[in-house]
């Protein structure tokens, strides 16, 4: 065997060698990072879930009118004079995030185009 073929097969075996180690360095990583996940990120999801049920459980039934459990799941979006201008201190407005998709109000649930609203009334809690 001439001395290139022997070059060429010590080079392969030691690349065989180092992939290895490093398929098992990578595997230990990756191991390591998963624990980490599961044990921080599922126990804090977990905490959150626990306080939801227990928020639940405290009052019965699933409190469907709760303030908590709208702004968690739905949180409200409030307009402003650059978003939903039209609805500024309007008793309608209902503001709250559905999925990807805000309900503005029930008459004009994508909001109101113009600045002036036919539909407008004044909010009793807007001074």
């Amino acid at each position: 065997m001439e001395d290139w073929q022997k070059e060429l097969i010590s080079t392969i075996e030691t690349l065989q060698v180092e992939a290895s180690i490093f398929i098992q360095e990578l595997t230990e990583t990756l191991e390591e990072v998963s624990q980490d996940f599961q044990t921080t990120f599922l126990t804090d999801l977990e905490a959150l879930w626990q306080e939801l049920f227990e928020f639940i459980d405290s009052n019965g039934d699933y409190p469907e009118n709760s303030e908590f459990v709208n702004d968690f799941l739905n949180p409200k979006v409030e307009p402003s004079k650059e978003n939903y201008p039209a609805c500024l201190g309007c008793s309608h407005y209902h503001g709250r995030v559905y999925g990807q998709q805000i309900l503005v109000c029930a008459m004009h649930p994508y909001g109101w185009t113009d600045e002036t609203c036919p539909d407008w009334q004044k909010d009793s809690e807007t001074p």
